[in-house]
């Protein structure tokens, strides 16, 4: 396999594949074609690349992720990151595009966010995360909440993107892309809740296109917006 071949023979390799003919399949290929000093294919042989994160994308015609465009065509998921991996999941997808006339594809993805908002200083948080504050909702103790309950945990830090963090308006979005890591952030941040304020987890209620969540010190919004 080209994995265990110096770089001088990989390179080699390459050019000998596409200099015979061959068409060379990958997933945002021009990266891999830069990084082995191969620009000049390119230009040259364009035509016979095809670069398949061009022909899987979004509704509103941005790119995804490999592992992303794998798991909703297919409904199962790969083995992201790993370079055998990348590469039976770009070939099961180029075999999948070769089967369905080579059309491009418009993939359904959402993100999913979390929106908490119109926080409610309180005494309890207070005395318990917040030395040398007086509990009256300033812009340190606010950051001192977000900071101990509505972070994600360091290994989930993966799977999300802080959208927005504005302590003025006491305001903090994350975005994830799947459901079930929006659900497992979501409930890491219920039971942090729960703990805080000594009760069970307030009933979400469906508003129009979002569900929320009220607690005494916060409200969490859950809604989806297409990509």
């Amino acid at each position: 396999t080209i994995q265990n071949v110096c770089p001088t023979n990989e390179i080699a390799l390459v050019r000998e594949f596409v200099d015979d003919g061959h068409i060379l399949v990958g997933w945002q290929i021009e990266q891999d074609l830069k990084g082995l000093k191969l620009e000049d294919i390119l230009t040259g042989k364009r035509e016979q690349i095809v670069d398949l994160s061009e022909e899987f994308k979004t509704t509103q015609g941005n790119k995804c992720q490999l592992s992303e465009a794998y798991r909703e065509i297919f409904g199962r998921a790969g083995t992201a990151h790993d370079a055998c991996g990348d590469a039976r999941m770009t070939m099961e997808l180029y075999n999948w595009w070769q089967a369905h006339n080579m059309q491009p594809t418009s993939l359904r993805l959402c993100w999913y966010y979390v929106k908490w908002h119109s926080w409610r200083p309180t005494a309890r948080f207070a005395a318990s995360f917040v030395s040398n504050v007086d509990g009256g909702g300033n812009i340190e103790e606010y950051e001192a909440f977000r900071w101990k309950v509505l972070r994600p945990e360091r290994s989930d830090r993966s799977t999300c993107i802080e959208e927005l963090d504005d302590p003025r308006r006491r305001e903090y979005v994350l975005k994830f892309r799947t459901d079930s890591e929006r659900v497992a952030y979501f409930n890491l941040v219920k039971r942090r809740l729960c703990a805080l304020h000594h009760c069970e987890a307030p009933t979400s209620r469906t508003l129009d296109t979002l569900t929320r969540c009220e607690y005494p010190s916060v409200t969490g919004d859950q809604y989806n917006l297409f990509r």
